[in-house]
């Protein structure tokens, strides 16, 4: 046996260690974003099948569920306005319209209807002249306030007015038909006046039950709301 001794490290009879391949060319070009969007095509078709059916179950819902009540249309909301504008105004005429309780004595004092056209003109011509009522009605016409006025508590033979300047109304309770009392109709007349570049215009309201003169032009409440709240003393 030879002394020599065997240089230390790998024996003859170690196992030679093991060589990696080179990596191919292609896997050089693989990169991780590469891998991350192979993975989501494999996922797609189910994302979007998941979508179609959410789709599909949104307009079956929508179709044979409740729906909410639609909101007003315009119309009807300004319709509905005008209306809870014209209401206040309009309530008066309610009590108005009916016949006045009028005694026996009363309405031997009441002008009949005929009277009123007169009447009508003088206050129009003597309002026009110098805004002062006519000296032939002296003593006869009453201002009241806007609450006594439109409850009716009218003073019998009397011409009752609402004055508010550039607007005005008149009233008075007359005989419409004569023939004794039994044989007589009472009822009232309200005419509203108003100042305009030419003078004034006159205009008998138009009721159920109000007497109104022929003659002259006729306004049904309703179609005057913003003067008659003016009148009402109305806000």
């Amino acid at each position: 046996m030879s002394d020599v001794a065997q240089p230390e490290g790998k024996g003859a009879s170690d196992p030679a260690p093991e060589q990696r391949a080179e990596p191919q060319q292609w896997e050089l070009l693989v990169t991780d974003g590469h891998v991350r969007a192979a993975r989501l095509r494999l996922v797609t078709p189910y994302i979007i099948g998941l979508g179609v059916v959410a789709a599909v179950a949104g307009v079956y819902g929508f179709i044979i569920g409740p729906r909410p009540p639609s909101p007003p249309r315009m119309s009807q909301t300004i319709e509905r306005r005008v209306d809870d504008y014209r209401a206040p105004v309009l309530r008066p005429f309610q009590t108005l319209r009916n016949r006045p309780s009028i005694s026996i004595q009363e309405m031997k004092g009441l002008p009949p209807a005929s009277e009123l056209p007169k009447v009508a003109e003088l206050l129009r011509a003597s309002l026009a002249k110098d805004g002062s009522y006519p000296t032939e009605l002296s003593g006869s016409i009453a201002e009241l306030e806007p609450s006594a006025f439109w409850q009716g508590n009218w003073p019998a033979g009397k011409i009752v007015t609402v004055n508010k300047g550039d607007l005005r109304a008149f009233g008075a309770v007359v005989v419409t038909q004569s023939g004794g009392y039994y044989g007589s109709t009472p009822a009232r007349w309200i005419g509203i006046f108003k100042r305009t570049g030419d003078g004034w215009l006159v205009a008998s309201i138009e009721e159920p039950g109000m007497f109104y003169l022929g003659n002259q032009p006729t306004v049904a409440p309703d179609k005057i709301p913003q003067s008659l709240r003016t009148l009402m003393d109305i806000r």
